[in-house]
């Protein structure tokens, strides 16, 4: 399987078509899921590689993206749709995933998706209602 350059530029074409294929905003941004892509896989780098990677609805702050987006645009826009958040999901670090914390942002669509998804036990994400530009 061939790499990719750690930055490529992804086409705002080739993004909306992968979201109409039900790709995350994030993700469809994630040079990893384009090499899956590249190399004629139904699954990411990340996901071959079996390293633990996902966005709020997994507990999850995206660890391994790769890609254009910055904390600002992770933070400032849903995850899902990529519209500006409404919302800033705050998710903590997870020991045993051994991943790290982040702020992720939702629209009042997708936030009901990460709230429907929370597993049995667990605590509910800490959301709080978009009131400042959260900067990196």
């Amino acid at each position: 399987m061939s790499g990719i350059p750690p930055m490529i530029e992804i086409p705002e074409e080739m993004v909306q078509a992968a979201m109409m294929g039900n790709v995350s905003w994030v993700c469809a941004h994630c040079n990893k899921f384009w090499w899956g892509v590249q190399s004629f896989l139904d699954k990411c780098k990340a996901a071959v590689q079996n390293v633990p990677c996902g966005g709020p609805v997994a507990r999850m702050a995206f660890p391994q993206y790769e890609g254009p987006l910055t904390v600002e645009s992770l933070a400032n826009h849903c995850f899902v749709c990529g519209a500006e958040a409404d919302a800033v999901i705050e998710v903590p670090p997870d020991e045993k995933k051994k991943t790290p914390g982040g702020m992720i942002g939702a629209c009042k669509t997708h936030i009901e998706l990460v709230k429907t998804f929370s597993k049995e036990g667990e605590p509910p994400p800490t959301v709080t209602e978009k009131t400042l530009e959260v900067r990196g």
